[in-house]
């Protein structure tokens, strides 16, 4: 959402719901932690990444990122 990929509300919306059903909403680990180990999944290609969006809930995207916005987009879901 801060990054205008998805519909406003959406981040709202699934935080409920993970609530709901006791499950976390936030996590604290490091983001180069997050970057490193997303870089190693099939997904990546040499020094990016297709990363599965939301533009609403039940419609998804795939969005090209190199590791700078992959931590970029890791930073702003804090």
């Amino acid at each position: 959402e801060k990054a205008g990929l998805t519909k406003a509300g959406t981040s709202d919306e699934i935080a409920q719901v993970l609530s709901k059903y006791g499950l976390p909403t936030s996590d604290s680990t490091d983001i180069d932690k997050i970057v490193g180990t997303a870089m190693l999944d099939k997904k990546a290609r040499g020094s990016a990444i297709n990363l599965v969006m939301l533009k609403q809930i039940g419609e998804s995207f795939l969005y090209p990122a190199d590791r700078n916005k992959l931590a970029e987009l890791t930073e702003a879901l804090k």
